[in-house]
């Protein structure tokens, strides 16, 4: 279909008469200049505008007609993409002529000046050009409505409406620029609301593909920016990362220089947070050279983990350099706890070098200084580190307990229940160095205690459990070995627990663990469908450490082990097999968890089936196996209450009484984020309250399951909380009363699914426990039908008790 083009004036000749005989002259630049610098700035190619739009002003010299006017809007619009603030201030502060005052120029540059006060953080002056704009098209200029709306959308909270005004008008103009700029807004919106990720990501690549074929680089770049982002929210970092690339690359060619320190430094972020310090390293150089000359606001960001990094890379002159340049960029912001958390370096780089005194001192002036708790408890647990490089164990473990204590104050302190499970995250790290400075000392038992003091608290508080009752205790109670993982930036660990002992054992760095389970998992559900070597690789590497060979496990894990079951570990000798051949395994969140009172066994003989809704957003198409899943599995069970197909809605699972049901089955998408998991939901039928059963909703209505089953994508969640483990869907059943969960920590094959649940309700109709019925049955797929582990190994067994 041909695409009609739009311009922002009519490309007229303008005349001038000279005085000279009053001859009619040619315009001063030439209106294929002006067109080609409007295409440019359509496209985002802020280089080529600026280049051209300089060029043609330089032969203009002193002239004043509207071609010259046009042009310095659009070399400010630029410049000020360029982070050239003060150049971009010259070409738009001077008032337009008289004649120019009701024009679409007059309506651009108003719109320019209000990203530019964006850029420099004036959100007063952003507003108040924004208004002028608004008004001034909403009276003279209709055809840039769209473009006034979409700017007054990005200062105020209820952007939609605008949003949604701003749309219709562009669409009634045929003004597609306009339409793809608002859509992306509304797609970001989506993201920015908490709730709708997967919608979100399906619309960027929709509007990625409209972008790239019409030539809107700037566009596209920023796509391919908020795109990564959705994509790292639901923990899918992996197809991030190359989206972020792009991006930057992008960037770089437009010019779009902002733009390009946000992806940047957000690929430096990823580097950082997966241990990679190399990569991020040099990300964080290419931000800094970048952002020092703009004086960025994440420059002192930066300096900070560039400083870390050469701590940790032994070059602690530049660690040096790097941490001052940080604190002085800090103290000129005025950021005055940001600036003591970067002087926490100096400490590590004295400690590092061997001035015991000199690292003491400024960790103790931290922590009297600073006016928050976080501060204080990394001063304190830096006053630790240093104590025990100095050997002075006594004083260091005083410390530690020191930062314990203010952690747990800290805590108690914070209200919203999403924001207590990050803190841990945190908190986590610098805790690590107390459990280093524990197994250095053998004392395993203590070092066990420290993990415990941080797992699970959110779901212990939840379920009003008080517990601390001793683990030997709790392995001898519950039949099982208890494997307890805590992954550490330069140690890992795993503690054995049985009734009779306690006992640690070492792993390599958390790095080398999370590199090597990404690739298996990757490798699992690929079409080879894994690899005995790395599965025997890992299996080397988490499991013979523990001496625990075959019986009934209990796993507590940490990190990314919250993505790998272990079943599918391969045990290399005498003949290789799955693991899951010699042990029935279940997962759990923590040690008192497990120590819960035993609730009265029951056989399960209600179910409350769900599932089969009508499809609802194109990001969620049909399962083609759902309803001959519900039927299966209802068949199962004495009495069992069906919502299916357009009864599969969150608000008739409220009204079914689900706390009446021993088993709760789902068969539905899920929907799984990492930057609320709060927000991870069921995806059933619309209803007046929409189509989501998030974990919110499920926490608030208590169940007595002994089973709930979740039969979809990503149902144990994605986001790893340090001591909650994987928060999600199965995480907040838990929450909710139930005693167990099955779950699926990736991407469920629908075809396989029917006959593995089946199997499962048939074996726990035989008498057998969840754990083992659900061994059981993956057990039978793999005997009867030779499947790999992509088909069963997905659904992990989560403890309640």
């Amino acid at each position: 279909m041909a695409r009609t083009r739009c311009r922002d004036l009519l490309l007229a000749p303008l005349l001038t008469l000279l005085l000279a005989g009053s001859v009619a002259a040619a315009p001063v630049i030439s209106p294929r200049t002006l067109d080609e610098v409007r295409t440019a700035a359509d496209r985002g190619r802020w280089r080529t505008v600026e280049s051209k739009a300089a060029e043609a002003l330089r032969s203009a010299g002193g002239a004043d007609d509207e071609i010259v006017w046009e042009l310095r809007i659009r070399r400010g619009e630029a410049l000020a993409s360029m982070a050239r603030y003060d150049d971009s201030r010259a070409m738009l502060q001077p008032e337009l002529p008289a004649r120019l005052a009701q024009s679409r120029i007059a309506v651009r540059r108003l719109l320019a000046l209000t990203a530019l006060s964006l850029y420099a953080s004036d959100i007063e002056a952003a507003k108040r050009y924004a208004e002028q704009a608004y008004a001034l098209a909403e009276s003279h200029q209709p055809f840039l409505l769209p473009n006034a709306l979409l700017y007054r959308s990005a200062l105020t909270r209820d952007s939609d409406p605008l949003l949604r005004r701003a749309l219709q008008l562009a669409k009634k103009n045929g003004n597609e620029f306009a339409e793809l700029n608002i859509l992306q807004r509304i797609a970001r919106a989506r993201v920015l609301s908490g709730h709708h990720y997967v919608e979100a990501i399906h619309e960027y690549e929709s509007l990625l593909k409209r972008a790239r074929s019409l030539g809107y680089d700037g566009l596209e770049l920023k796509i391919e920016g908020e795109l990564a982002w959705a994509l790292r929210a639901i923990g899918d970092f992996e197809q991030a990362t190359p989206h972020l690339e792009r991006a930057m690359q992008m960037s770089e060619r437009t010019g779009a220089i902002l733009d390009r320190l946000t992806f940047v430094i957000n690929l430096g972020n990823n580097a950082f947070d997966r241990d990679d310090l190399a990569t991020a390293e040099h990300y964080y150089r290419i931000a800094y050279e970048q952002g020092k000359p703009v004086q960025h606001r994440q420059l002192g960001f930066v300096l900070h983990n560039l400083a870390s990094i050469m701590i940790e890379s032994g070059r602690y002159d530049e660690a040096r350099r790097l941490a001052a340049e940080a604190e002085a960029f800090k103290k000129k912001l005025g950021d005055d706890e940001s600036l003591l958390l970067t002087r926490i370096l100096d400490s590590r780089i004295a400690a590092e070098t061997g001035d015991y005194e000199t690292a003491r001192k400024i960790a103790e002036d931290i922590a009297k200084a600073t006016k928050k708790a976080a501060t204080r408890w990394q001063a304190q647990v830096q006053m630790g580190i240093v104590y025990a490089a100095a050997k002075r164990n006594d004083e260091a473990d005083q410390q530690f307990r020191n930062a314990l204590t203010t952690l747990r104050l800290a805590r108690a302190e914070i209200k919203e229940e999403p924001l207590r499970l990050s803190f841990n995250n945190e908190a986590g790290e610098y805790l690590n160095e107390y459990l280093d400075f524990l197994i250095r000392l053998h004392r395993d038992d203590d070092a066990l205690r420290v993990v415990e003091s941080l797992q699970a608290q959110t779901l212990e508080e939840g379920l009003g459990i008080k517990s601390s009752r001793d683990p030997k205790t709790i392995a001898r109670d519950t039949g099982a070995t208890i494997l307890d993982y805590r992954l550490g930036k330069k140690h890992s660990y795993v503690w054995t627990i049985t009734p009779d002992s306690i006992k640690a054992a070492t792993l390599p760095p958390r790095s080398t663990i999370h590199r090597t389970i990404d690739t298996y998992v990757r490798d699992l559900v690929g079409p080879a469908g894994g690899s005995m070597s790395r599965g025997a690789e890992l299996y080397r590497m988490l499991v013979e450490p523990s001496g625990v060979r075959t019986g009934r496990v209990i796993v507590i894990p940490d990190g990314r082990l919250n993505v790998l079951n272990l079943e599918t570990l391969v045990v290399p000798a005498p003949k290789p097999h799955y693991w899951i051949e010699d042990v029935v395994l279940r997962n759990a969140p923590s040690l008192q968890l497990l120590a819960r009172e035993p609730q009265t066994e029951r056989a399960a003989q209600s179910a409350l089936v769900i599932g089969n809704a009508p499809q609802v957003d194109p990001a969620y198409p049909a399962l083609p196996n759902a309803g001959h899943e519900i039927a299966v599995v209802a068949k199962r069970f004495s009495r069992a209450v069906v919502l299916a197909g357009p009864k599969a809605t969150p608000a008739a699972y409220r009204a079914a009484s689900p706390e009446t049901f021993d088993v709760i089955h789902f068969v539905a998408h899920g929907d799984a984020t990492i930057e609320n998991p709060f927000d991870s939901a069921v995806i059933l039928g619309r209803d007046a309250s929409g189509y989501k059963l998030s974990a919110s909703d499920i926490i608030g209505q208590s169940i007595t399951a002994r089973l709930v089953t979740l039969s979809s994508c990503y149902g144990a969640g994605k986001r790893t909380y340090v001591g909650e483990g994987l928060v999600g869907l199965a995480w907040a059943f838990v929450r909710a009363g139930a005693q167990q969960v099955i779950a699926a920590v990736w991407e469920v094959n629908d075809a396989a699914t029917p006959e593995l649940m089946d199997a499962l309700y048939a074996s726990m109709n035989a008498g057998r426990d969840p754990a083992t019925a659900l061994r059981d049955a993956k057990l039978k797929l793999i005997r009867t039908k030779g499947l790999k582990p992509k088909y069963w190994a997905p659904f992990v067994l989560y403890s309640g008790m």
